[in-house]
């Protein structure tokens, strides 16, 4: 029994990822304008700009290839306000449930961020209200449920590992699950859960 509950566990929090794991419409940034490099120079109406020439300038000899950039560190900054959902089930289940909501410098993808560990939230929320209480209601015990998390940056992408404990009082055995979901803090897309 409690290996099915894990079981159950884990295919709920697959679904749960899956259902949150749409991609989002890409956000249209403007790059700032570069600052000049050279001092500006007066100009006369008898002075004409050069001409360009017709082909490109052939590089020099020396010139080594330009290699794959590396992604450059997020330059932004961020915020993490917890959202915590908490209630106990007729004396039958209790849980906690406690998600980031970020603040990010692109209010977009921020809130695509927030938007889906809600919708998270949520579905743990109603995996308490089910299968928690009825596995607690079988055993004739009390039922747990929590989730938490630890977020940090790496690079250029926000990094949120989340922790969901399933557990029932009057037993050792407890059933973790620990996923860890990286995002471009830039976007707000999703680029792997691990």
């Amino acid at each position: 029994m409690k290996q099915l509950t894990a079981v159950l566990a884990a295919l709920l929090l697959a679904t749960m990822l899956a259902a949150c794991a749409h991609t989002p419409e890409p956000v249209q940034t403007q790059p700032a304008p570069a600052p000049a490099v050279s001092e500006p120079q007066q100009q006369t109406p008898e002075q004409q700009p050069a001409a360009q020439p017709d082909e490109p300038a052939q590089p020099e000899q020396d010139e080594v290839p330009a290699e794959p950039s590396e992604p450059q560190p997020y330059a932004g900054t961020f915020f993490d306000e917890p959202l915590t959902l908490r209630a106990d089930i007729e004396e039958v289940v209790s849980y906690e449930i406690t998600v980031p909501q970020v603040t990010l410098d692109n209010e977009d993808a921020a809130q695509y961020i927030n938007d889906g560990f809600v919708a998270l939230a949520d579905s743990f929320v109603a995996y308490a209200q089910e299968t928690v209480y009825e596995t607690a209601q079988e055993k004739q015990t009390v039922g747990y449920l929590t989730g938490a998390y630890s977020i940090t940056m790496d690079g250029a992408q926000l990094v949120v590992e989340y922790t969901v404990t399933e557990r029932y009082a009057g037993e050792d055995l407890e059933s973790i699950s620990t996923r860890a979901y990286r995002f471009d803090a830039a976007t707000g897309e999703r680029i792997s859960t691990e």
